[in-house]
């Protein structure tokens, strides 16, 4: 992919940089003016939003579970910091040791505890059985998705949350989601904050 064609496409999944991997097209103006400016943010300064990194239509159904849940994430980042001031417990699990370590001081210095660091893709899959009872919301990210789907369901509660991120181009984790429990199925195409180009989010709620 020569240069011109990366400005245009992103990647070499997308029809162009206006599109998801899956060829949903996206061109809400505010979507757009957000992801440019936290790009920017991101690359200029290195500074990161301190918000979920998921589709902004994905957040008003995250919204209105975590206040008071219990959360498992698969892959620490800009979401960890955000649902420890909101949910009631926040277990995750982050594969890579620099991030893990720059999470961490923040954690720190917030009052909260810090990220597992586990860099086997099987054992950080697992890292969930290890933890008691049930959590509200799952979000899947990170190494070995489809492993972490197959592992954490069951760790899910009725009416829990299910995020999938990025799941136009990691396009079986749903199907591998519908192959364990009853789920209905949301999906969310636009943009994240500091990316320019959009992306997919699955919100699936656990039936029973």
């Amino acid at each position: 992919m020569n240069v011109i064609e990366r400005i245009y496409r992103a990647d070499e999944s997308r029809k162009s940089r206006f599109h998801t991997a899956s060829g949903a097209l996206c061109l809400n103006p505010m979507e757009l003016s957000y992801a440019a400016a936290t790009t920017l943010s991101r690359l200029l300064f290195g500074l990161l939003v301190k918000r979920p990194w998921l589709v902004n239509k994905a957040m008003p159904i995250i919204e209105r579970h975590v206040h008071g849940a219990r959360v498992f994430e698969y892959g620490a980042g800009m979401s960890t910091l955000w649902f420890a001031e909101r949910a009631i417990e926040v277990i995750s699990v982050e594969s890579n040791p620099e991030w893990a370590q720059r999470l961490n001081a923040a954690l720190t210095a917030r009052g909260k505890p810090p990220v597992a660091l586990v860099a086997d893709a099987d054992a950080y899959a697992r890292y969930i059985s290890r933890c008691d009872g049930v959590f509200d919301i799952l979000l899947v990210d990170g190494i070995a998705r489809r492993k972490c789907v197959e592992e954490g369901v069951s760790k899910l509660k009725k009416g829990g949350l299910l995020i999938l991120d990025n799941t136009d181009v990691n396009t079986d984790l749903v199907p591998a989601a519908l192959a364990i429990g009853a789920f209905q199925v949301n999906r969310y195409s636009g943009y994240a904050p500091g990316s320019l180009h959009p992306n997919e989010t699955s919100v699936l709620v656990k039936l029973f």
